[in-house]
């Protein structure tokens, strides 16, 4: 099994709670990548330009959608596989923390006001559950309300 998608901790820990509240996937990634180059955040940093705070900043999800010159140059300067650059940029798509919601109906806005006040309470079979629904929807209409989802 390639080292890139070891799997991090049990979920249910306390401790890797805690941890994730601090870096975004994106985040963890870097850091994965930097632990196995041997090189430091900081020095990454001087290598990519920008101050060590901005780069910190960054993989704590606090400078928005990840941009892609920065993850080219982090692969560019890491000399990343392009698997690893792959992972990097999928990465960053998992990290990003706000979301602008445009041309929605009412319905729409409060489904998505309702699940983003319950996201501290899903459960990781619940994540699952979600996904499944979003996969199927992509072949379906799905009608909200009490009404069942029918297939085109």
């Amino acid at each position: 099994m390639n080292k890139l998608y070891r799997h991090p901790p049990k979920l249910e820990s306390d401790l890797w709670q805690r941890a994730m509240e601090k870096i975004t996937p994106f985040g963890w990634l870097v850091q994965f990548l930097l632990t196995e180059y041997a090189v430091g955040q900081n020095d990454l940093a001087r290598m990519l330009g920008m101050a060590p705070s901005n780069l910190s900043t960054m993989l704590r999800g606090r400078k928005g959608q990840i941009p892609i010159s920065v993850i080219d140059d982090i692969s560019l300067k890491l000399k990343l596989s392009n698997e690893e650059h792959k992972a990097l940029q999928h990465a960053a798509k998992l990290s990003i923390t706000n979301f602008e919601l445009r041309d929605l109906q009412p319905w729409q806005y409060a489904l998505a006001a309702e699940f983003h006040a319950g996201l501290a309470e899903l459960r990781p079979d619940s994540g699952r559950i979600i996904n499944a629904v979003l996969a199927s929807n992509k072949h379906q209409n799905a009608i909200i309300g009490n009404e069942d989802i029918r297939k085109n």
